[in-house]
């Protein structure tokens, strides 16, 4: 993603602060589905990456 809300967001030392978009996509995700679905942020913009990234399991 390249257009993230965490742009806005105060940046925490040591930690991803993506957690609002991946629970909406994480809840979103699951309600399609109708079964569990697991995602996680493994890049941030806030923290110097090009753009956030999520893994999502399903």
């Amino acid at each position: 993603m390249h257009d993230c809300i965490c742009k806005v967001l105060l940046v925490m030392e040591e930690k991803m602060v993506c957690g609002l978009e991946g629970a909406i996509r994480e809840g979103a995700l699951t309600k399609m589905r109708g079964k569990r679905v697991s995602v996680r942020e493994v890049k941030c913009n806030v923290h110097g990456d090009e753009y956030c990234e999520y893994e999502v399991r399903y």
